[in-house]
C-alpha cells in the first residue's frame, strides 16, 4: 500500500474530509489530495502530526517494514566465564565450545535502523552513528559467529558475561537480520 492510499483510507476511517484534514494540518486541500494521488509528500513536521492524529507510528503510517527475517527454531543461552569474554580468548573459546563443527565463521553486527531512525540518526543527532553508538554502550561489545554443526546453522553470541545461540534454519549468503540486528559475512572471517 503507497503511502497516500494509507492516507486516504486512514482519513476516511476517521470520517474527517480532505478539507478536515487539511484544517488540522494547516495545508490547502490541494495539498491533502496531492499526497493522496502520490504527487506529492507532507515534510516531517506534517507527517508527525498526521502520525499523532491518526493514532498510529511514523513506520506505520508510511508502511515501512524492516526486513526481518524469522530463522531461529530455538535459543540457549548459558553464562561464561568473564575471562572467555576478553578478545583475545573469544575465538578460542568458540573453537572449544563448538569443537565438532564443520565451520565457524565471525560476523559483522549492526543495529538495523528503520527508515525513520537513519534520517533522525542523521540529521537530529550530533553526529551520524550517534543511535548505534548508544546501543553499543547499552549492549556492550557482542561477538557474533555462524556455526555449523551436525547439518545445523547457529548463530552465537557471546558478550562479556553470556553466550546465546539460535538455531537457524539455513545458511545465508552475505547478511541476515535478527531481532533488529543486521549480520553480515565478510572476507576471511573463517576460524575453522
Amino acid at each position: 500500500m503507497t503511502f497516500g492510499e494509507k492516507l486516504s483510507s486512514l482519513r476516511k476511517q476517521a470520517n474527517l474530509t480532505q478539507s478536515d484534514l487539511a484544517d488540522k494540518l494547516n495545508v490547502s486541500r490541494q495539498a491533502i489530495t496531492k499526497w493522496e494521488n502520490g504527487t506529492g509528500l507532507p515534510d516531517l513536521d506534517n507527517i508527525k502530526k498526521l502520525s499523532s492524529i491518526f493514532n498510529t507510528s511514523i513506520d506505520e503510517l508510511l508502511d515501512y517494514k524492516v526486513e526481518e527475517i524469522k530463522l531461529e527454531l530455538d535459543t540457549s543461552k548459558e553464562t561464561i566465564d568473564k575471562a572467555n569474554s576478553k578478545h583475545s580468548k573469544v575465538n578460542q573459546f568458540v573453537l572449544e565450545r563448538f569443537k565438532n563443527a564443520e565451520a565457524i565463521e565471525m560476523l559483522s553486527r549492526e543495529k538495523k535502523l528503520t527508515f525513520w531512525q537513519n534520517i533522525f540518526d542523521i540529521f537530529c543527532t550530533p553526529a551520524p552513528g550517534t543511535i548505534e553508538i548508544a546501543d553499543l554502550i547499552g549492549t556492550g561489545l557482542v561477538y557474533s559467529f555462524l556455526v555449523k554443526e551436525n547439518n545445523n546453522n547457529y548463530l552465537v553470541l557471546i558478550n562479556r558475561t553470556t553466550m546465546i545461540t539460535k538455531k537457524l534454519e539455513n545458511d545465508f549468503e552475505k547478511n541476515i537480520v535478527v531481532d533488529g540486528y543486521k549480520y553480515s559475512k565478510f572476507r576471511n572471517n573463517k576460524i575453522r
